[in-house]
């Protein structure tokens, strides 16, 4: 495998770097991106032209000698101030950043705690499942897999259990990488 790290850089005429100010009000090149040649692999719905998106689904392993194509996002804060405008006139990267800090501060301690509590009815097998899937879309997998093993357990003939089990299939394993 192999990490690959590209970085957009503003060069002058005498051969010095323009750097941009960062969120922490530091230098910073114009824009960064990289990424796990193993997880090349686009999502063809979501990909835009100059904007891959990478289905992180499947390893595809390189293979010695064999030259393949890595589509590497290079993402800069103007595009997401762009963004951001678009949805909130006058919002900036820089002023949201502290915003979502606090409010992760705050949802953390609350996902911990809910993780903690058993469904109200424990023999409504589908609050089980409900939880795991919530889990699940929170990047909870360890909780999403407790959750939704122990619905399919508990339920072996419901109706959706090929989608719980493919659910199950997509979540993180011990020491593998989660990056959407």
């Amino acid at each position: 495998d192999m990490d690959i790290f590209a970085t957009l850089r503003n060069i002058d005429a005498d051969g010095k770097d323009v750097w941009e100010i960062g969120q922490q009000q530091q230098n910073v090149p114009v824009a960064k991106g990289w990424l796990r040649a193993s997880h090349r692999k686009l999502d063809p719905e979501l990909t835009l032209p100059f904007r891959p998106y990478h289905a992180h689904n499947e390893r595809q392993w390189l293979k010695g000698n064999q030259p393949v194509r890595v589509d590497v996002e290079i993402a800069s804060k103007e595009r997401y101030d762009a963004l951001l405008d678009r949805y909130e006139p006058g919002m900036k990267v820089s002023r949201l950043a502290p915003i979502l800090e606090r409010l992760t501060a705050r949802l953390v301690p609350v996902v911990r705690a809910i993780a903690q509590l058993p469904p109200l009815l424990p023999q409504a097998w589908e609050e089980w499942r409900d939880r795991g899937l919530c889990f699940a879309e929170m990047g909870i997998d360890s909780a999403a897999a407790d959750d939704l093993k122990f619905y399919l357990k508990n339920c072996p003939n419901a109706d959706d259990r090929a989608a719980i089990n493919e659910r199950l299939a997509g979540l993180k394993r011990p020491g593998q990488l989660r990056l959407h």
